[in-house]
C-alpha cells in the first residue's frame, strides 16, 4: 500500500517478499546502476523515482546487493527480450550485443541473440551465434551449451543435435 507523504510517495508499508517489494527492489537496481560511472541503462527515471520513494531502502541494500556487472548482464537480457518481444528488433540486437560483449561466457545472453536472429528472419545468423557459443565454451571450458541452447537452434541444423561432452 503506497500513499502521498511529505512530496514523497510512502512505500514504508511494502511488506517484505511481496510482489510490490520485488518491483521497488527492481526499481532500486536500475537507480543504483544508473547512477555508476559507466551505466548502461542510464535510467535516470528510476534515480529520480527512488528520491521521490519514502522506503528504507539502507535496509534493503543490505539483503540485495547489486553487483554491478550482474546487474547490467540481467538488465540487458531483460531489454533484448523486451525489444524482441514489442518488434523493436534493432534495439533488441543491441541490447543482446552488448550482454553477450559484457560476458562472452554467459549463455543466456548468447540465447537472447540467437533468438533475436530468428525473430528478424536470420536462421544462419542464430547457428552461427551458437556455433560461436559452442566453440568458445569448448575452448575455454570443455563444455558444451545446454539443452535448452541446443533445442532452440536444432529445428535449423538438419542433422541430429551435438551431444553434450561426458
Amino acid at each position: 500500500m503506497t500513499t502521498e507523504k511529505r512530496g514523497k510517495v510512502d512505500c514504508t508499508g511494502v511488506e517484505w517478499g511481496s510482489v510490490e517489494w520485488t518491483m521497488l527492489c527492481t526499481l532500486y537496481l536500475r537507480a543504483y546502476e544508473s547512477r555508476s560511472m559507466h551505466s548502461i541503462l542510464a535510467d535516470h527515471a528510476a534515480a529520480e523515482a527512488v528520491d521521490r520513494i519514502d522506503y528504507d531502502f539502507d535496509r534493503m541494500k543490505k539483503y540485495v546487493k547489486p553487483s554491478s556487472n550482474q546487474v547490467r548482464l540481467h538488465a540487458l537480457e531483460a531489454l533484448c527480450a523486451h525489444h524482441r518481444a514489442s518488434g523493436r528488433l534493432d534495439t533488441a540486437l543491441q541490447a543482446g550485443l552488448a550482454a553477450v560483449a559484457c560476458e562472452p561466457l554467459r549463455e543466456s545472453a548468447h540465447r537472447q541473440l540467437a533468438r533475436v536472429h530468428l525473430a528478424e528472419g536470420n536462421p544462419s545468423e542464430a547457428l552461427r551465434q551458437y556455433d560461436l557459443y559452442r566453440r568458445l565454451l569448448r575452448t575455454e571450458l570443455g563444455l558444451a551449451p545446454s539443452p535448452k541452447f541446443r533445442q532452440l537452434v536444432a529445428p535449423l541444423l538438419g542433422r541430429p543435435l551435438d551431444a553434450p561432452s561426458a
